[in-house]
């Protein structure tokens, strides 16, 4: 821990509070996951791997006159 409070370059208080707040953090991050049902869960995960569907601009870029086709 010495090696590791030297690296950091904190003093020993900076780094355990800082460690400490690390760990909160992930402690609230799991338990937020934690409180979304599995079948919330699944909506997500198959959003995340839905093709993004193209915006009305992109859709208007694609099908605008080429400049080279006028």
């Amino acid at each position: 821990m010495d090696r590791a409070v030297r690296t950091s370059g904190l003093t020993r208080t900076d780094f355990v509070l800082q460690a400490a707040r690390n760990a909160a953090r992930e402690l609230l991050v799991q338990q937020a996951w934690q409180a979304v049902s599995p079948e919330h869960f699944d909506q997500f995960l198959r959003q995340l791997d839905a093709p993004p569907s193209p915006t009305d601009r992109q859709q208007r870029t694609m099908t605008a006159p080429r400049p080279w086709q006028r």
